[in-house]
């Protein structure tokens, strides 16, 4: 290889080094990955009723916007709920064309007893648009 090539080829590993968030090293040389694009930073809501009684059906609802309030669509969210501490998946909502949800809940006797459940909807994030965490709903179910 020409020393002018190998010149050219040092200068450009460089350039992409500088730029570069991780390097890969193999048996003869060392690859660079770049990330081109930055998550945007989004907003989750979740509603809930304050207070329901046992087997009687609510609406819950909520949304995943982007900071500026464009919604996100065909996004995957998790409901989870605080059991013994701990945030417990139990379900999967997508988001629609608007970026909202909702859907309808039943508290059975196989599921729920009376008392204070704590609610909460996650988004895991994409390689366009950071994770969220909306707000935690507390439900007063009573019989």
């Amino acid at each position: 290889m020409s020393l002018s090539i190998l010149a050219i080829l040092l200068l450009s590993a460089l350039s992409v080094a500088s730029a570069s968030t991780s390097k890969t090293t193999t048996a003869d040389h060392e690859i660079y990955a770049r990330s081109t694009t930055a998550q945007q930073p989004t907003m989750l809501t979740f509603n809930a009723p304050a207070q329901v009684k046992l087997n009687q059906f609510y609406v819950i609802s909520g949304s995943l916007t982007t900071a500026d309030g464009t919604g996100i669509n065909d996004a995957q969210l998790l409901y989870q709920q605080l059991q013994d501490n701990k945030w417990v998946t139990f379900g999967v909502v997508f988001t629609d064309q608007h970026g909202t949800f909702s859907d309808k809940w039943i508290e059975t006797d196989s599921l729920s007893k009376p008392g204070t459940s704590y609610y909460r909807v996650i988004y895991n994030g994409d390689s366009q648009y950071a994770p969220a965490v909306s707000n935690e709903v507390a439900v007063i179910i009573s019989k």
